[in-house]
C-alpha cells in the first residue's frame, strides 16, 4: 500500500484519497452487485464548487460515500470559503464493508485539514443500506440511523443499478411513496427528503431520468422539491469512469429544496479534465415546459438544439396518435447468444445493430464487426422477432 503523506493543501487531501479510490477499487467484490462507480476527483471538485450557500455549520449527508471523495471535497473547498463555516458534521453511508478502512482514513485527514483551517470536522460513518435507512425514518421507525434529517447539504454520486420491480428493495420504497425503477433515482429521492428546507443537492447521475416514462415520478417528485441552479453535461461517454469501463451519459444537476426557480445554468466540457466549452443561462420553461405533464427535463445545450427543442414543442401529435410505436429492439445479445450466428445461414433472419447503419443504409451483412449478423428463427426465438412491416431504424449514438 502506497505511503499517506500529511494533506497540506486541498490538492493533496485529493491525491491521498485519490490513492485509495485506485487502491480500494482494486479489492472490489460486489461492483456489478452494488452498482458502484467511484467519484474521480476532478468531478467530486466540480461539483463541491457548485454550492452557491455556504452555511456557518455544515450538516453533510453523503450516501454511497465509497471511499469519501465527495465529503473530502466538500470539506477542502468550504475550508477556502472567503468565510469558512465553524464546523462540518458529514455523515457517510456505506454498505460495502471493504471500503470502510480506505473510507476512515479519508476521514482522519478531512479533520486533519480542516483543524489546520479551524473549522471543527466530525464523520459518522454507517456500514448499511443508505436506501433501508431513509425509508426507516420516513416511515417514523424509531429504531433507525437516522436520527433527524436536518442536512443542509447532500452530495452523491447515486450507484446505477436496475431495481427489479416486486423486489423488497421496490416495496419497501413503494411503503415510502418511491416509486422507481433505478438506484440512482432513488438514492436522490431519499436525500432530497432528508434535506432541511434550503438545503442544496448536488449529484452526479446519468442523463436518463431527464425524461422517458421510467422516471416520471421521479421528475415530478424531484422537481417539485428543488429549484434547479445548475446543470453541466458531460459530452463524452467513456473518460470519466474510466475504471469502470462506463459508456453512460452523465450530467452534474445541483439544486436547493424549496428555492425559487430562476433561470438556470447550463454548462458542458468533454469531459472532467477539460474546460467548459459552453455556458449559458436558460429559462427553466425552456427546460420543462409547463404544460408537459410528463416533466420532461430538455437540456438544449448549443443554440442550435435550443431551435430544435422549441420547434419540437409545436409538434402536439404523440406517436400513439399517430399510430406509431417505439422499441429499443427485443434481443438482448448476451441471453439469446445460443441463438445468434455470425454470418446468415439456413434458418435464420437478419439481426440489424447500429454497426450496420452506415450512411443512411442498412449494410448488411457487416464483415468488419464481431457483432452477430443473423439469429435463428426458431420457435424458441418467434418472441425476439419484429413482423414483416416498415420500420424506421434510428441509431441512438
Amino acid at each position: 500500500m502506497a505511503i499517506i503523506q500529511s494533506p497540506t493543501s486541498s490538492e493533496s487531501l485529493l491525491t491521498n484519497v485519490d490513492e485509495s479510490r485506485t487502491a480500494a477499487y482494486a479489492q472490489l467484490k460486489q461492483r456489478s452487485a452494488l452498482g458502484q462507480f467511484f467519484t474521480p476527483p476532478s468531478i467530486a471538485q466540480h461539483m463541491a464548487q457548485l454550492l452557491e450557500q455556504q452555511p456557518e455549520h455544515i450538516k453533510l449527508l453523503d450516501p454511497g460515500a465509497g471511499v469519501g471523495i465527495l465529503t473530502a471535497a466538500v470539506a477542502t473547498t468550504a475550508c477556502q470559503w472567503t468565510s469558512p463555516p465553524k464546523t462540518i458534521e458529514a455523515t457517510l453511508y456505506e454498505l460495502d464493508a471493504t471500503l470502510l478502512p480506505f473510507l476512515q482514513r479519508t476521514l482522519s485527514e478531512c479533520k486533519e485539514f480542516c483543524a489546520m483551517h479551524n473549522v471543527d470536522f466530525v464523520a459518522t460513518v454507517h456500514n448499511t443500506d443508505f436506501l433501508a435507512a431513509g425509508v426507516e425514518y420516513l416511515q417514523g421507525n424509531m429504531f433507525q440511523s437516522i436520527s433527524h434529517a436536518d442536512y443542509n447539504i447532500a452530495i452523491l454520486n447515486p450507484p446505477y443499478k436496475k431495481i427489479r420491480t416486486n423486489s423488497r428493495l421496490w416495496h419497501s420504497l413503494k411503503t415510502a411513496g418511491i416509486s422507481t425503477t433505478n438506484l440512482y433515482a432513488a438514492f436522490i429521492w431519499v436525500a432530497q427528503l432528508l434535506l432541511q428546507q434550503h438545503g442544496q443537492l448536488v449529484a452526479i447521475t446519468p442523463r436518463s431520468f431527464c425524461n422517458g416514462p421510467y422516471f416520471q415520478l421521479f421528475r415530478q417528485a424531484f422537481l417539485r422539491d428543488i429549484a434547479l441552479r445548475q446543470i453541466h453535461i458531460f459530452d463524452s461517454r467513456s473518460t470519466n469512469f474510466d475504471e469502470g469501463s462506463v459508456l453512460q451519459e452523465n450530467i452534474i444537476v445541483y439544486g436547493m429544496k424549496g428555492g425559487t426557480q430562476n433561470d438556470v445554468i447550463l454548462t458542458s466540457s468533454f469531459d472532467a479534465q477539460s474546460a467548459v466549452a459552453l455556458k449559458q443561462h436558460v429559462p427553466y420553461g425552456q427546460l420543462v415546459a409547463a404544460d408537459d405533464p410528463d416533466q420532461f427535463i430538455h437540456l438544449p445545450v448549443a443554440p442550435h438544439a435550443r431551435h430544435q427543442s422549441t420547434r419540437l414543442r409545436t409538434l402536439n401529435s404523440t406517436l400513439q396518435d399517430l399510430g406509431l410505436s417505439v422499441s429499443t429492439g427485443r434481443v438482448v445479445d448476451f441471453r439469446a447468444k445460443d441463438y445468434l450466428r455470425s454470418q446468415p445461414e439456413a434458418e435464420t433472419v437478419p439481426l440489424i445493430y447500429p454497426i450496420h447503419l452506415q450512411a443512411g443504409q442498412v449494410v448488411w451483412p457487416n464483415n468488419t464487426s464481431r457483432k452477430a449478423n443473423a439469429i435463428l428463427n426458431e420457435e424458441q426465438t418467434t418472441r425476439l422477432l419484429v413482423p414483416t412491416g416498415w420500420y424506421v431504424l434510428v441509431k441512438r449514438f
